[in-house]
């Protein structure tokens, strides 16, 4: 998910908020991260970043690195 949707859909979350709210619990096991940990990793990124979950359930990443087929 891109950080300025999050921002937009998710703006009503107190940090304190179980991560499972915004990336829900097939992504990330529930307990793990706050909202506010991904608050936190997206500052300093361009809005139009992406947020990912870790393949194990275990976190998230952010990342503002585009595939070779990305055209602006």
């Amino acid at each position: 998910m891109r950080i300025d949707y999050f921002e937009r859909d998710y703006n009503h979350l107190a940090d304190s908020d179980d991560a499972t709210m915004a990336l829900g619990t097939q992504s990330i096991f529930k307990g793990l991260k706050t909202v506010g940990d991904i608050r936190k990793a997206c500052e300093g990124h361009p809005k139009d970043a992406s947020i990912y979950p870790e393949g194990d359930g275990s976190g998230f990443y952010v990342t503002d690195v585009r595939g070779k087929f990305f055209t602006a």
